[in-house]
């Protein structure tokens, strides 16, 4: 079964949570990457990249909106140990979880941009696509496309020129 969309009370109790969880997912896929090792270990390594990177681009939106993000170093030791416990879970779960449960994420994503101030919602656009991502990469590992890093590139690509 699906993972359900959570709703938030409020932008910014979204976009704290979101950030956080940003924050704390480039050590979770760092963390199975290191774990898991090969092909499976290079793309983790590019979607810790970009979870990094979306930090980045949501760190200037969470600023002007005054929201105070918990201790980095508590979430990325959060990250880490999450992702050595869903490592062992194995790849292919993984890959079946980001596939059919990460649309939740989409979801929420979408509602906080759509929440935003105009002025971020190009930002926060980042957050919705990166999710978007990493589910095309886990349908075309599955379906045994030829290039299925080539969404994770792709966001880097552009993130990387904001």
């Amino acid at each position: 079964m699906a993972t359900a969309a959570r709703h938030f009370a409020s932008f910014d109790a979204a976009l704290k949570t979101a950030l956080e969880e940003e924050i704390s997912g480039e050590t979770y896929f760092a963390a199975m990457a290191d774990a898991i090792g090969g092909k499976e270990g290079d793309a983790l390594r590019l979607m810790a990249a970009m979870e990094r990177e979306t930090v980045r681009l949501l760190t200037p939106v969470a600023a002007r909106a005054g929201i105070v993000i918990a201790d980095q170093a508590t979430l990325r030791a959060e990250g880490r140990a999450e992702g050595l416990d869903t490592a062992r879970r194995g790849w292919d779960e993984l890959v079946r979880d980001m596939s059919e449960d990460f649309g939740a994420y989409v979801e929420e994503f979408l509602w906080l941009r759509d929440a935003a101030p105009p002025a971020d919602r190009d930002r926060l656009q980042f957050l919705v696509d990166h999710e978007v991502a990493i589910i095309d990469f886990a349908h075309a590992w599955r379906d045994g496309g030829d290039d299925p890093m080539a969404p994770l590139r792709a966001y880097l690509d552009r993130a990387a020129c904001v």
